[in-house]
Order: structure tokens, then C-alpha cells, then sequence
């Protein structure tokens, strides 16, 4: 049996999804970066509450929401 956690919300395959297209495309792995360093200076931040009301008012829409 193996000490390694199981991989319960499939990481490794997204991980290895990415890798994929990021060797086939070093464009893509650019255009990433860029993205996330988009993020990591705050340039999303003025869409933050815009994009947390739309996924509510999605959730609500599909009746995923629940009561606390």
C-alpha cells in the first residue's frame, strides 16, 4: 500500500493536461504566464465582485445553492 495521498480531485491529470499544452505550444505557456501575472499584480481585481456575482446568480439559476 502506498503512503501517497489519493488523488481525489484528479490534479495529476490536469497537471499533466497543462504540461502537454504547454510543450506542443510554448506560445500557450506564455500566454499563461501572462495571465497569472495579471493576476498576481491585482489587474483582475476591479472584476473580482462582478465575476462573484455571476457565478451566484449561475448557482442560483441552476438551483446548486444551499441554506447554512
Amino acid at each position: 500500500m502506498s503512503d501517497a495521498p489519493a488523488d481525489r480531485f484528479g490534479t495529476a491529470a490536469l497537471r499533466d493536461a497543462a504540461v502537454r499544452a504547454w510543450r506542443s505550444s510554448p506560445t500557450r505557456l506564455r500566454e499563461d504566464a501572462n495571465l497569472e501575472e495579471d493576476h498576481a499584480r491585482g489587474w483582475y481585481r476591479d472584476r473580482v465582485v462582478v465575476e462573484l456575482a455571476q457565478n451566484a446568480a449561475d448557482a442560483a439559476a441552476a438551483g446548486t445553492l444551499r441554506e447554512s
